[in-house]
């Protein structure tokens, strides 16, 4: 029993053996400098990095082109909700000419019906007179 558990650890340890070389190569390509500070030295401390200017030349053209994309979204929303409230006002300005026209036609047909009863009433006048005048002769 103590022979297999020997076994098992040194068969670990020689399976691990190249896993921590790979990984202690690694560690030698990263490197990281820890600064100790006083209280008096964190004021002299300034948060900002310096880019190679070629790297500066880059960030600046991706700004104006997302500045860019920003505004023509904006300007494309904007005009969004120009046609928006124009087919509103249009819609609007149907219904009233809708309104308007429907007005108008009832008009129409009221006035037609008072012609029609007049010109009635006057046929039934010249019917009443005719017979008259076929009465007195």
């Amino acid at each position: 029993m103590k022979m297999k558990t020997i076994s098992a650890v040194a068969l670990s340890v020689a399976l691990a053996l190249p896993l921590a070389a790979q990984a202690e190569e690694e560690l030698d390509e990263l490197t990281m400098d820890v600064i100790e500070m006083d209280e008096g030295s964190t004021d002299a401390v300034a948060n900002q990095i310096e880019l190679p200017e070629q790297a500066s030349e880059t960030a600046r053209k991706m700004v104006q082109e997302r500045t860019q994309t920003g505004t023509q979204t904006q300007s494309r929303e904007r005009n969004r909700e120009q046609v928006r409230e124009n087919i509103a006002d249009n819609e609007d300005a149907l219904r009233e000419q809708r309104q308007e026209m429907h007005e108008y036609r009832e008009q129409m047909q009221e006035q037609t019906r008072e012609q029609q009863q007049r010109t009635q009433e006057m046929q039934g006048d010249m019917q009443g007179q005719q017979s008259q005048q076929q009465m007195g002769m």
